[in-house]
Order: C-alpha cells, then structure tokens, then sequence
C-alpha cells in the first residue's frame, strides 16, 4: 500500500511539472470504461500519458484524480495497462489550455462513444461569484440520445424541473443563482426503455456532476464528481 501511494503522489508530481505557470487549470480525469463493453474486464486497467510522459499506471473503471496544468498544448493518450505506456494508445486527444482558461475546471472522461468507440470527453465547467450551486447529468454512455427528468428543491420549494433530451457528449444542466442548497433526483432514460436512476442527494454551495456511462448490454453506471463554487 505504502508503495501504490509513493507512486500515486509521483504521478502527480509529475503531472504538475508539466505545468509552465503558477496559475494553473484543474483537471479531473475520470475512467469511465467499463471494460465488459469492450469485451475485457471490467475493471479494464489503463496507463495514461501527458506529453508523452506516463504519468498514470493502472487507472481502473470508475477511478478519477485531479491534476493541475498551466497554459499549454498537451496530448493526451491512453493505453491497455502494461505499466508503460507503450503499444497503440486506445484513445488519443490534444487539450489546449489558454491564458483564459487557465484558472478554469476542466473534467475528463474516458468513455464511450453512441457507437461504443472509446473516446476521451472533455468538458469546462461552470461557476462564476453568484452561481454557487448547480447539478449537471452528461451523457457518455453507448447509447442514443437519453431523455433526463429531474425533480429540484431548494430550501423544501420545489423549483421549475429540469427535463431535456441529450445526445452522448451532451448534458443537461441546471444552476441557481445566489442559491446555497439543492436537492435533486430523477431518472434518464433511453429509448429501448433502460431507464438509469439518479442518486437523490442534497447539495449545498457545490456543482454536483453526473457521468451516465456504461451500455444498455451491460449495465450503466453513474459517477459522480463535486466541484466547489464560486470557482477560483
């Protein structure tokens, strides 16, 4: 154990020296392969590379941790685990970070395309000094478009419900400006009928994120990320 955690916080360390400024961006990188879908394990373990640096080794299914990078052009690849990074990258994906954007939060989220194609999703998330709670529900899983239904709360009042049909790469998304709590719950659902149950949870001064991955052949999952608002 002791050895996993040496190696973990070298990871990072080398993951953040690859950051040229002080101010940098935070990036969450999320697995969200399950690898029965692929017709692995599912715990599918995975290598990750920044520049051609490994920096990750055996980043299993649901698995996530942040990283910080300054302004920059930085590849992204990511391999069947073998301890170094070597062989076909699975997924290959240039992130950008400009001055902009540098004091932004990113996420990013091996997944799966409608047509099951591992892919590498990127997203910005959003938070400014008077949106400081919001719940967001992202669509990476093999499906078509999903339809999502979710019942908001503030403070015991029931709020306008959030419902929307997205397409994989696509989310639904719903912010309360000045708002301090939040209670959500509710279901998305494919056209073949799965339907995917949102975990009901209060929320207070945070975004609170939900990747649907996984198939409908297998199973979907739901992984959750918790961003604290206002952002940096």
């Amino acid at each position: 154990m002791m050895k996993q955690l040496t190696y973990f916080a070298f990871s990072l360390a080398t993951l953040v020296g690859l950051a040229h400024h002080a101010s940098a961006a935070d990036i969450r990188v999320i697995h969200g392969i399950n690898g029965k879908d692929l017709g692995l394990a599912q715990e599918l373990p995975v290598d990750i590379s920044v520049n051609g640096s490994c920096v990750l080794k055996g980043v299993t299914f649901k698995q996530s941790t942040k990283v910080e990078l300054g302004t920059g052009e930085y590849t992204v690849r990511v391999f069947l685990a073998t301890g170094s990074c070597e062989g076909t990258a699975v997924i290959k994906k240039k992130i950008t970070i400009s001055e902009q954007a540098q004091k932004e939060s990113f996420s990013l989220i091996a997944s799966l395309s409608g047509k099951g194609t591992p892919q590498l999703a990127v997203f910005q998330n959003t938070g400014t000094t008077i949106i400081t709670t919001g719940i967001s529900i992202r669509h990476l899983a093999k499906a078509g478009a999903v339809k999502v239904r979710v019942g908001l709360r503030e403070r015991g009042v029931r709020l306008p419900s959030l419902l929307q049909t997205i397409r994989n790469g696509e989310e639904a998304s719903s912010f309360i400006l000045g708002g301090t709590s939040l209670r959500y719950s509710g279901t998305l659902a494919t056209r073949s009928a799965k339907r995917v149950i949102l975990p009901a949870r209060d929320i207070r001064m945070s975004y609170r994120i939900l990747y649907v991955v996984g198939s409908s052949e297998n199973g979907f999952s739901v992984i959750a990320e918790t961003i604290k608002l206002p952002l940096k």
